[in-house]
């Protein structure tokens, strides 16, 4: 009897497991729609960020896109502007 109970016992286990694993990739796939619905739907990204080397100073980036092919990048070196027909790049130094 006892190895009958731990049959049943391993094979509740293993199905809760199972459905358990489910439910995360159902909530994990509609979580990537939501997602890919929304970049879709997007108009612009902005985003700064900085970048530190190892003993250096940090260095200051800006990056902006648009839609329709649009995009300025600002980097401590350069600025790059495109303007969905022509890309310039500006060198302040």
């Amino acid at each position: 009897m006892q190895v009958k109970n731990k049959a049943i016992l391993t094979a509740t286990c293993v199905a809760a497991g199972l459905a358990a694993v489910v439910t995360a990739n159902v909530r994990i796939a509609s979580a990537l729609d939501k997602f890919d619905k929304a970049l879709e739907s997007a108009q612009g990204l902005d985003v700064k960020f900085s970048v530190r080397e190892l003993g250096g100073a940090a260095s200051e980036y800006q990056i902006s896109l648009a839609k329709p092919d649009k995009a300025r990048i600002i980097t401590p070196e350069k600025t790059i502007v495109a303007d969905g027909k022509q890309i310039t790049v500006y060198l302040p130094k």
